[in-house]
Protein backbone atom coordinates (compact mmCIF):
# COMPACT_ATOMS: atom_id res chain seq x y z
CA UNK A 1 0.00 0.00 0.00
CA UNK A 2 1.30 3.41 -0.87
CA UNK A 3 1.06 6.61 1.11
CA UNK A 4 -1.50 7.93 -1.39
CA UNK A 5 -3.95 5.13 -0.56
CA UNK A 6 -3.64 5.64 3.22
CA UNK A 7 -4.15 9.38 3.01
CA UNK A 8 -7.74 10.34 3.82
CA UNK A 9 -9.55 12.15 1.03
CA UNK A 10 -10.28 15.79 1.77
CA UNK A 11 -13.88 16.68 1.03
CA UNK A 12 -15.66 20.05 1.25
CA UNK A 13 -17.92 18.57 3.91
CA UNK A 14 -14.93 17.58 6.05
CA UNK A 15 -13.40 21.01 5.53
CA UNK A 16 -16.60 22.73 6.59
CA UNK A 17 -16.79 20.55 9.72
CA UNK A 18 -13.16 21.37 10.55
CA UNK A 19 -13.91 25.06 9.96
CA UNK A 20 -16.93 24.89 12.25
CA UNK A 21 -14.83 23.24 14.97
CA UNK A 22 -12.13 25.88 14.56
CA UNK A 23 -14.66 28.71 14.80
CA UNK A 24 -16.03 27.08 17.96
CA UNK A 25 -12.54 26.98 19.47
CA UNK A 26 -11.96 30.64 18.53
CA UNK A 27 -15.28 31.56 20.14
CA UNK A 28 -14.38 29.65 23.30
CA UNK A 29 -10.95 31.32 23.54
CA UNK A 30 -12.53 34.72 22.93
CA UNK A 31 -15.02 34.06 25.70
CA UNK A 32 -12.18 33.11 28.04
CA UNK A 33 -10.35 36.28 27.08
CA UNK A 34 -13.34 38.48 27.84
CA UNK A 35 -13.86 36.71 31.14
CA UNK A 36 -10.21 37.40 32.03
CA UNK A 37 -10.63 41.05 31.01
CA UNK A 38 -13.79 41.30 33.06
CA UNK A 39 -11.99 40.04 36.18
CA UNK A 40 -8.92 42.17 35.62
CA UNK A 41 -8.36 44.94 38.12
CA UNK A 42 -5.98 47.79 37.57
CA UNK A 43 -2.87 47.66 39.71
CA UNK A 44 -3.40 49.69 42.85
CA UNK A 45 0.23 50.18 43.76
CA UNK A 46 0.52 47.26 46.13
CA UNK A 47 2.78 44.31 45.47
CA UNK A 48 -0.10 41.84 45.29
CA UNK A 49 -2.11 44.14 43.00
CA UNK A 50 0.81 44.48 40.64
CA UNK A 51 1.45 40.75 40.72
CA UNK A 52 -2.22 39.97 39.99
CA UNK A 53 -2.23 42.44 37.10
CA UNK A 54 0.90 40.84 35.67
CA UNK A 55 -0.67 37.38 36.00
CA UNK A 56 -3.77 38.55 34.13
CA UNK A 57 -1.64 40.13 31.42
CA UNK A 58 0.32 36.89 31.02
CA UNK A 59 -2.93 34.90 30.81
CA UNK A 60 -4.26 37.27 28.12
CA UNK A 61 -1.02 37.01 26.14
CA UNK A 62 -1.19 33.22 26.42
CA UNK A 63 -4.79 33.21 25.14
CA UNK A 64 -3.82 35.47 22.24
CA UNK A 65 -0.92 33.20 21.39
CA UNK A 66 -3.29 30.21 21.33
CA UNK A 67 -5.76 32.04 19.10
CA UNK A 68 -3.22 32.98 16.41
CA UNK A 69 -2.78 29.42 15.10
CA UNK A 70 -6.55 28.94 15.16
CA UNK A 71 -7.03 31.90 12.82
CA UNK A 72 -4.24 30.59 10.58
CA UNK A 73 -5.88 27.15 10.50
CA UNK A 74 -9.22 28.76 9.66
CA UNK A 75 -7.62 30.64 6.76
CA UNK A 76 -6.08 27.42 5.41
CA UNK A 77 -9.43 25.66 5.68
CA UNK A 78 -11.14 28.52 3.87
CA UNK A 79 -8.55 28.46 1.07
CA UNK A 80 -8.83 24.69 0.66
CA UNK A 81 -12.61 24.87 0.65
CA UNK A 82 -12.47 27.53 -2.06
CA UNK A 83 -10.18 25.27 -4.14
CA UNK A 84 -12.53 22.30 -3.82
CA UNK A 85 -15.67 24.27 -4.63
CA UNK A 86 -14.36 26.62 -7.31
CA UNK A 87 -15.45 24.26 -10.08
CA UNK A 88 -19.04 24.49 -8.82
CA UNK A 89 -19.25 28.20 -9.71
CA UNK A 90 -20.15 27.44 -13.32
CA UNK A 91 -23.12 25.34 -12.16
CA UNK A 92 -24.25 27.79 -9.51
CA UNK A 93 -27.28 29.05 -11.41
CA UNK A 94 -28.38 25.56 -12.44
CA UNK A 95 -28.22 23.86 -9.04
CA UNK A 96 -31.07 25.59 -7.24
CA UNK A 97 -33.74 27.51 -9.12
CA UNK A 98 -34.16 30.94 -7.64
CA UNK A 99 -37.62 32.18 -6.90
CA UNK A 100 -38.40 35.29 -8.89
CA UNK A 101 -40.65 38.15 -7.83
CA UNK A 102 -43.52 36.71 -9.83
CA UNK A 103 -43.37 33.62 -7.62
CA UNK A 104 -43.18 31.09 -10.45
CA UNK A 105 -40.01 29.47 -9.08
CA UNK A 106 -37.90 30.31 -12.10
CA UNK A 107 -39.91 28.15 -14.49
CA UNK A 108 -41.43 29.41 -17.70
CA UNK A 109 -44.79 27.71 -17.07
CA UNK A 110 -47.84 29.87 -16.50
CA UNK A 111 -49.50 29.67 -13.10
CA UNK A 112 -52.74 27.70 -13.27
CA UNK A 113 -55.89 29.73 -12.58
CA UNK A 114 -56.70 29.97 -8.91
CA UNK A 115 -59.90 28.68 -7.44
CA UNK A 116 -62.37 30.96 -5.70
CA UNK A 117 -61.28 29.60 -2.33
CA UNK A 118 -57.59 30.35 -3.04
CA UNK A 119 -58.49 33.86 -4.16
CA UNK A 120 -60.56 34.41 -1.01
CA UNK A 121 -57.70 33.14 1.15
CA UNK A 122 -55.23 35.44 -0.60
CA UNK A 123 -57.47 38.47 -0.14
CA UNK A 124 -57.95 37.54 3.54
CA UNK A 125 -54.17 37.23 3.87
CA UNK A 126 -53.68 40.68 2.36
CA UNK A 127 -56.29 42.15 4.71
CA UNK A 128 -54.56 40.59 7.71
CA UNK A 129 -51.17 41.86 6.56
CA UNK A 130 -52.55 45.39 6.20
CA UNK A 131 -54.18 45.16 9.62
CA UNK A 132 -50.93 43.89 11.14
CA UNK A 133 -48.94 46.73 9.57
CA UNK A 134 -51.42 49.29 10.91
CA UNK A 135 -51.23 47.78 14.41
CA UNK A 136 -47.43 47.73 14.24
CA UNK A 137 -47.38 51.39 13.21
CA UNK A 138 -49.72 52.21 16.09
CA UNK A 139 -47.44 50.33 18.53
CA UNK A 140 -44.42 52.20 17.15
CA UNK A 141 -46.19 55.51 17.76
CA UNK A 142 -47.12 54.48 21.29
CA UNK A 143 -43.56 53.40 22.00
CA UNK A 144 -42.22 56.74 20.76
CA UNK A 145 -44.73 58.59 22.95
CA UNK A 146 -43.74 56.49 25.97
CA UNK A 147 -40.06 57.21 25.34
CA UNK A 148 -40.77 60.93 25.15
CA UNK A 149 -42.79 60.73 28.35
CA UNK A 150 -39.97 58.90 30.16
CA UNK A 151 -37.46 61.48 28.93
CA UNK A 152 -39.71 64.30 30.15
CA UNK A 153 -40.20 62.63 33.53
CA UNK A 154 -36.47 62.01 33.92
CA UNK A 155 -35.66 65.59 33.06
CA UNK A 156 -38.28 66.88 35.54
CA UNK A 157 -36.98 64.57 38.27
CA UNK A 158 -33.35 65.49 37.64
CA UNK A 159 -34.17 69.21 37.68
CA UNK A 160 -36.12 68.92 40.96
CA UNK A 161 -33.39 66.91 42.72
CA UNK A 162 -30.64 69.33 41.76
CA UNK A 163 -32.48 72.44 43.02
Amino acid sequence: MSAEENKPKITPLGLCQAGQDTVQEITQKTHEMFQALKLTQLPNGTVTGTRNAQDRIMKLKDLLAKMDPLFKRLRVIYTECQKHTSDLEQYKGNLVPLMSNSGNGGSDKENPPKSAREQALESRKLELEISLRMKNDHLDNLTAQMQNLVWDLNSILSSTTTT
